[in-house]
């Protein structure tokens, strides 16, 4: 209801769309010229007396708020249309016969709309036309489903917002300069929301805004771009060239509670839930937000998390693989990165440990973001995610960078990781379960 330096990546690879909604069907706003009583039952149970005032294809107005009719049980929704339409107006039956329809599982309930409509006066140009408003309802809303979900699931993580497929294009050094511009200046708007400001190193290819004034910060600078070369080379050795769209904006917090702030008004989900930082796309170009720490280790590993992150965005296109490699690979090229920190030491407990218990992999790998496994379980899905990526990538190099990144037209998942892997995947998961009940 509505209420109102040098890394092992090279030797490796050496060794081997914002949704569109249709427009609404065309179901006229009617505005009754008195309240009428109905009592309103929901789909899943419980039922709310009170005064319906205007009705459209989408919902039932009244002094308690608006009803979506897909809320309703289809008795109701009939029942209530039965109600509130006048006698003998064929347009307004018609179109309630339309409501009916449309709903996921009207059953017999649409056959007596039809009888109903016919006795209003609903000729056969009219039913056949309010069976097509019907099909155009059905479609709106489930558009409208597809943008609620996927609203829902960026809000958890910004990896789970659509994406568009065209392929990146190269910019030209002023086109560049211009993006490079303006990602900072969305990020230094960010951190005034958050009450904060920020000093700015750049190198060739980062941008950072360090909360601190410590000139240290040059340095992480200096050290990320290095971290970025050395993945530019890898990628386009791989097959998997990235195109950045301007210099990659790094913003380092220092203020816990600014922090929340920042990640809040970013919208880039529960402060809470984002660890060490996230990395969002508010204009389509990768804007990596860190959380603080004082431990420098644990700092440069969420930095080239980060930006791993960035990279693999930048790297032909937007598009995003399955989530198990979308997340499991920024983990491992973060953890190559910055082995001082330990990450493959704490990421891989959970899923070594789940494997052990007969956990299977493919749970995780068939799963998308919208799943259980990310809802409800995501520090698990993360581990094993990890797991199985690391194990890849121990095997077969960046070749995993070709699996998450050449995505083709009309090939699944398990074609591409056969194509790239020279092994199906189900052998590739056995092989792996295998090793890991004996090895961490």
């Amino acid at each position: 209801m509505t209420r109102s330096g040098s890394f092992p990546f090279l030797a490796a690879i050496l060794a081997v769309g914002a949704w569109a909604a249709p427009a609404l069907a065309e179901i006229a706003r009617r505005e009754l010229a008195a309240e009428i009583p109905v009592s309103v039952t929901v789909a899943g149970g419980g039922e709310t007396r009170c005064k319906a005032r205007a009705w459209s294809g989408e919902v039932l107005t009244t002094d308690q708020g608006d009803f979506r009719w897909e809320e309703l049980k289809s008795g109701a929704v009939l029942a209530t249309l039965k109600a509130i339409v006048a006698d003998h107006d064929a347009a307004a039956a018609a179109d309630g016969y339309a409501i009916v329809l449309s709903l996921s599982e009207p059953g017999n309930i649409a056959k007596f709309a039809r009888e109903w409509a016919r006795r209003q006066g609903s000729d056969d140009a009219q039913l056949k036309a309010a069976e097509a408003e019907a099909a155009a309802l059905r479609t709106a809303r489930e558009e409208r489903r597809k943008k609620a979900s996927a609203a829902g699931l960026a809000a958890t993580t910004p990896e789970a917002g659509a994406f568009p497929s065209v392929p990146w294009s190269a910019l030209s050094a002023a086109d560049a300069d211009k993006a490079t511009a303006e990602s900072i200046e969305e990020a230094r708007a960010l951190l005034a929301k958050a009450g904060a400001s920020a000093n700015l190193h750049q190198t060739a290819h980062v941008a950072l805004l360090a909360e601190s004034g410590d000139a240290a910060f040059a340095k992480e600078a200096a050290w990320l771009e290095t971290v970025v070369e050395e993945w530019m080379k890898a990628f386009a050795a791989a097959g998997a060239p990235v195109v950045p769209h301007g210099k990659f904006v790094v913003v380092m917090m220092s203020d816990p509670d600014r922090w929340r702030v920042l990640a809040a008004s970013a919208g880039a989900g529960d402060p809470a839930r984002l660890g060490g930082g996230v990395t969002i796309y508010p204009t389509g170009r990768p804007l990596v937000l860190l959380a603080p720490s004082a431990d420098p280790a644990t700092r440069r590993l969420e930095a080239a998390r980060g930006v791993a992150r960035a990279v693999l965005h930048s790297s032909v296109s937007p598009v995003r693989p399955a989530p198990w490699i979308n997340e499991g690979l920024p983990m491992v090229m973060a953890d190559v990165a910055v082995p001082a920190a330990r990450l493959d030491a704490t990421a891989r407990v959970a899923g070594v440990r789940a494997i052990r218990a007969g956990v299977r992999l493919s749970a995780v790998l068939d799963a998308d973001y919208a799943s259980k496994a990310w809802t409800d379980e995501r520090p698990l899905a993360l581990s094993l995610s990890y797991v199985f990526t690391r194990w890849l990538y121990e095997q077969v190099g960046l070749r995993v960078v070709a699996y998450a990144k050449d995505l083709k037209a009309g090939e699944s998942d398990e074609q591409r990781f056969e194509r790239v892997f020279g092994s199906t995947r189900a052998r590739a998961v056995a092989k792996a379960a295998t090793w890991f009940q004996t090895n961490d």
